[in-house]
């Protein structure tokens, strides 16, 4: 599975190859209390070590705590990435950030427990669809997230699913938010743990 990590400017493809499982239905919101105090200091870690190689990075800390609250139990993986990224020496032109295999392969088998992963797939609507949906099958197990109605915009609320079961209900925040994974991926983590 091939996902970009698009928080601070450069992209990071993560890519996962490990797991099995199946599925099971549950229902329920999103809720999270944000982000801890380590990974909000690992965001700023992220994003000030590539802004001082590779220039300012606009929004990078706001894009890297969003998705940080999307990560629910997968908030240590998704630590471990960032203190990766944050000690990796970038240089322009590409700035590409390379290395971190390993803490990226953690993250994605927790957000997806059931792999292997295709390729993660997100498209956006067009007429009365909603304006986005992203999906991706792990293990023959498909995890699934349709946000949004026509004419909304952000925040838009996401429906997820594990092989066409609701499993939660969520907000993506921004457009950003649909990047590598979402507001979903909480329950998408949880959904093997409940089985």
């Amino acid at each position: 599975m091939l996902v970009t990590l698009a928080g601070c400017g450069g992209e990071v493809l993560l890519e996962r190859t490990t797991g099995e499982g199946g599925r099971r239905e549950a229902r329920g919101t999103s809720g999270t209390n944000g982000p801890s105090e380590a990974v909000k200091g690992a965001c700023t870690a992220y994003c000030n070590s590539f802004s001082s190689s590779c220039g300012p990075v606009g929004k990078c800390p706001d894009r890297c705590l969003e998705h940080a609250s999307y990560a629910g139990p997968c908030e240590v993986e998704y630590l471990a990435l960032l203190t990766c990224h944050a000690s990796l020496v970038k240089a322009p032109p590409d700035c590409r950030l390379r290395g971190c295999e390993a803490e990226v392969e953690e993250l994605l088998a927790c957000i997806y427990p059931s792999g292997p992963c295709a390729l993660r797939e997100c498209r956006r609507g067009i007429g009365p669809e909603p304006p986005m949906s992203c999906s991706v099958n792990c293990g023959g197990v498909t995890y699934e997230s349709i946000c949004g109605e026509l004419g909304s915009d952000y925040p838009i609320d996401c429906v997820c699913s594990v092989d066409g079961a609701i499993v939660g209900e969520c907000q993506v925040l921004t457009r950003t938010g649909h990047f590598d994974f979402d507001c979903c991926s909480a329950f998408f983590a949880d959904s093997e743990q409940r089985r």
